[in-house]
């Protein structure tokens, strides 16, 4: 029950960015909770939420008065055939951030069922090596050395 909760909370994080899904990962692992299963959880919640960015990305856009000047200058047909190797690269490192590249794939109009695994996939890999760090770093940090704030969740 706790993966879906977790799944449900990390949705809206593309846009509300205060929502750390790193964070989630790695304060889940260290609670002791299956690293797999916390990237399985956020990257399915981000996948849904990014993917409302592909779908409805181009109407948050057009509200941006600074994105709309961007628009206007540039020619964005000829990025339309690198959009899903920018969304699996992103999906996986996150620079340039997600929101905005699937907000880009959105002005482009570009296709997005096929976009949908590689969010996905790139997410899962991402939370799952996340999620591992603590377990693996376990030797050589004491969870007393970490902050109070953190301890007590």
């Amino acid at each position: 029950m706790l993966y879906l909760w977790i799944g449900l909370v990390v949705i809206p994080s593309p846009i509300l960015i205060f929502i750390s899904s790193e964070a989630i990962a790695i304060i889940g692992s260290l609670k002791g909770y299956s690293p797999f299963l916390l990237a399985l959880a956020l990257a399915s919640g981000q996948t849904i939420g990014f993917t409302f960015l592909c779908v409805f990305g181009e109407r948050l856009a057009h509200r941006w008065e600074r994105v709309k000047r961007l628009r206007e200058k540039s020619d964005l047909s000829k990025y339309h055939c690198h959009v899903p190797k920018l969304i699996a690269w992103v999906s996986l490192i996150g620079v340039p951030p997600v929101n905005v590249s699937c907000m880009a794939a959105a002005t482009v109009q570009a296709p997005v069922l096929p976009l949908v695994p590689l969010l996905f996939g790139g997410r899962l890999l991402r939370y799952w090596l996340i999620a591992s760090l603590p377990e693996y770093f376990k030797d050589f940090i004491s969870p007393n050395s970490l902050p109070s704030w953190l301890q007590s969740l």
